[in-house]
C-alpha cells in the first residue's frame, strides 16, 4: 500500500522482528499493549478501548486486522463512533478445532462468538 502511495502505519503486539522490518523499510508503527495471544477476555476488552481510543487520535479511513487475536480491535473500531472502513481478515482459530484440547465450555463460547 505504501509502495502505491498510501500513507500506511501498522500496529501489533508482541515481537521485535516486525519492528525492525518496518523501521527498514520507512514505514511508521505503533505497538498495541493489549493485542495479545491469550484466552482471557479482559485483554479483549482492553484492546476494544485501545483501538477505539488510538483511532479518535489519529485520522484513518480503513484499517485491515489480519489475526484472530484481533478481532476485539474490529469491534473496538466500529465502536469509534466515526464511519471507518473495517476489514477483518480471518487467521489461527485452532481452537475452533475439534482437536485442540480446551475446555468445552470455553469452546462452546468461542463458537458461538465467530
Amino acid at each position: 500500500m505504501k509502495g502505491r502511495g498510501h500513507d500506511v502505519t501498522v500496529g501489533f503486539g508482541d515481537g521485535d522482528w516486525l519492528p525492525r522490518s518496518l523501521t527498514a523499510k520507512n514505514i511508521p508503527y505503533v505497538r498495541f499493549r493489549n493485542l495479545k495471544r491469550t484466552h482471557n477476555p479482559l485483554s479483549g476488552l482492553f484492546f476494544i478501548l485501545e483501538i477505539r481510543n488510538f483511532l479518535k487520535k489519529n485520522n484513518f479511513n480503513t484499517i485491515h486486522f489480519n489475526s484472530s487475536n484481533a478481532l476485539p480491535g474490529a469491534l473496538g473500531a466500529k465502536l469509534y463512533g466515526k464511519k471507518i472502513k473495517t476489514v477483518f481478515t480471518f487467521r489461527g482459530m485452532s481452537i475452533l478445532d475439534e482437536h485442540y484440547q480446551i475446555n468445552p465450555v470455553l469452546r462452546l463460547i468461542y463458537c458461538w462468538f465467530f
